[in-house]
């Protein structure tokens, strides 16, 4: 069934996405492209008998790259804004909310949400649709060893760690460790080929 879905969804944006090739092509200074219906794909539109050599280049005034920038700084010209709004006028919500905006101004520079947002916005000019993936990276963040015991399980303990290390190397021994990772929140612009809307 799923896969009936996707296939469904596919064909109703097959013109849509023919639209964004075509924009793509042209944002890409190749503004001498066409959607050929009979091969389905993008071509370049031969060059006349009285054009040749064909080695000289097409001029091309790319003023959609120019335009489609100055869009793009007048969108990103103010950082968006984020509040939090607390739950009651009580001294304990008011803090929490302040402090979660103090959060959400971290996570902005930490997870370099400005070049991505400029990065969806871009996709949303060219071709109307910009997306952010919100994901979780188990193997993001700070990395953490722990000395692995005979069982194969972490040592959490500081004095029984010096003390299995000092047996170990007392018999020559090599401790085995793990290392694990926190994980975080990994943010991601997404192209509208990637994206399927049901």
């Amino acid at each position: 069934d799923l896969s009936t879905r996707f296939d469904q969804l596919r064909r109703s944006r097959m013109l849509l996405e023919r639209q964004w090739r075509l924009n793509l092509a042209f944002y890409k200074g190749k503004q001498y492209s066409f959607f050929a219906p009979k091969s389905d794909r993008l071509e370049s539109l031969a060059t006349e008998e009285g054009e040749k050599p064909r080695h000289r280049v097409r001029i091309v005034s790319n003023q959609i790259i120019g335009g489609s920038h100055a869009l793009l700084a007048q969108l990103t010209k103010t950082k968006p804004q984020m509040y939090a709004t607390p739950g009651s006028g009580s001294d304990h919500d008011v803090k929490a909310s302040q402090m979660a905006e103090r959060l959400l101004e971290f996570w902005w520079s930490d997870f370099k949400l400005d070049s991505t947002l400029d990065e969806a916005l871009l996709w949303s000019i060219v071709a109307g649709q910009g997306y952010w993936k919100i994901d979780w990276d188990a193997q993001a963040g700070k990395p953490m060893r722990f000395m692995l015991d005979p069982q194969g399980q972490p040592i959490i303990d500081d004095s029984l760690k010096d003390a299995f290390r000092s047996e170990l190397e007392a018999q020559g021994i090599e401790p085995q460790e793990k290392v694990v990772y926190l994980g975080d929140i990994k943010v991601e612009a997404m192209s509208p080929f990637d994206v399927y809307l049901d």
